[in-house]
């Protein structure tokens, strides 16, 4: 068997723009769930497992980029590529919690935090 050699060397790439559209989300809560304490919302507060909650995300437009090299020897290619694509939320709206208007809330409201602390 031969050394490899490659047959043909190539570069590729690729810039673009993600236009992600906006999401609606719904859904019934599976389980029992307490909110985050933050200022500006009697917190924490148990949300009951079967209570609704809704909310709509907006994102913004985004980037994306891909490049790529690599070698073609007969019927086989090896190739490196790497690729790197963002885009942003602007905003949340809507966002319901069972019969609780959150939008206004900051959204530390959704995080629930338990430390373990080892003795």
């Amino acid at each position: 068997m031969g050394p490899l050699l490659a047959e043909d060397f190539y570069i590729a790439g690729t810039v673009g723009i993600n236009d992600p559209q906006n999401s609606n989300s719904a859904g019934n809560l599976v389980n029992n769930f307490v909110s985050g304490q933050v200022t500006g919302f009697n917190s924490p507060v148990t949300f009951a497992a079967g209570s609704p909650f809704s909310w709509e995300t907006d994102f913004a437009d985004g980037e994306t980029y891909f490049l790529a090299a690599g070698y073609k020897y007969k019927s086989y290619r090896v190739e490196l590529a790497l690729q790197r694509s963002s885009t942003t939320v602007t905003s949340q709206s809507d966002m319901v919690f069972g019969i609780t208007n959150l939008t206004s809330i900051d959204a530390g409201v959704l995080t629930t935090v338990t430390l373990v602390i080892p003795v």
